[in-house]
């Protein structure tokens, strides 16, 4: 099943991404512009308040913050993140710390951020 079929279904992005399976499925893969696209809207179709979110800070957000947002939403960790918008893992890094104090106005460790964006509804 391709990058799709995976985000297209709730129940599956949920089990996949308890397993840890994200990661394994992904690794080598970088996702299309419509990829892209449609997980995007998989995600926002599956969770409108992030999707609100998201829309509300999409001005102040880079092309990569705001894939980086919505590949944390989905339980990525960030060495598929770096490979999927082909970074370094210490880019992603700075960036979620960058994010937590953009969108949150708060500090603290990367762990934080990343579930302060998965517990977005």
């Amino acid at each position: 099943m391709g990058i799709i079929g995976l985000a297209k279904s709730r129940v599956v992005c949920k089990a996949l991404r308890t397993q840890g399976v994200w990661n394994d499925v992904l690794i080598g893969q970088v996702p299309t512009n419509a990829e892209w696209a449609q997980m995007e809207a998989a995600l926002y179709e599956a969770h409108p308040r992030f999707r609100d979110f998201m829309h509300e800070h999409r001005l102040q957000l880079t092309d990569k913050a705001h894939k980086t947002c919505l590949l944390i939403r989905m339980g990525f960790k960030p060495a598929a993140i770096s490979h999927m918008l082909g970074t370094s893992v210490a880019y992603i890094s700075i960036m979620r710390s960058e994010l937590m104090q953009e969108l949150f106005g708060a500090s603290g460790p990367l762990r934080d951020f990343d579930k302060r964006i998965q517990e977005i509804g």
